[in-house]
């Protein structure tokens, strides 16, 4: 099970959501309890997990911009930013199922990050695939942020 594995690790996870109410009750329930039982790791994980689930990016940049209206602050690239669920920018993407395409994935966070396309379902991922995605990344990727 996940939350054993999570708390086996120190992984912090956190469930992102731009809908919850169309999340099932019970799925809620089981993912509030992973959620409370791995903060204890919030301030020193191993890892950070972000669960998207009812996610869409184009939904979190409108509930950011309404935020950051509501408090009168000047609208900037750095306080859209920090109004993201997830403010932070991932170094890597992993989409599986051979789909090529963003799917409203973290649009804006994702502008300079690595994307890896596989033709693997996520449940039939192995050590092996992230492995190669890591390797590929570390030798025969260069981050150039745009420039």
């Amino acid at each position: 099970e996940l939350r054993i594995e999570a708390l086996k690790r120190r992984i912090y996870i956190k469930v992102q959501s731009t809908d919850q109410k169309r999340i099932p009750k019970h799925v809620k329930a089981g993912l509030d309890r992973m959620v409370q039982e791995t903060s204890q790791y919030q301030d020193s994980p191993s890892l950070v997990l972000n669960i998207c689930l009812s996610y869409g990016s184009r939904d979190e940049l409108v509930q950011a911009c309404q935020k950051l209206a509501a408090s009168g602050d000047d609208i900037t690239e750095e306080s859209l930013q920090q109004a993201l669920l997830i403010p932070q920018n991932p170094d890597i993407v992993i989409r599986t199922s051979g789909e090529i395409r963003l799917s409203n994935f973290l649009l804006w966070q994702t502008a300079y990050s690595e994307w890896f396309f596989l033709d693997k379902h996520w449940p039939s991922l192995q050590k092996d695939d992230f492995l190669q995605v890591l390797n590929q990344y570390s030798h025969q990727r260069k981050r150039r942020f745009g420039t």
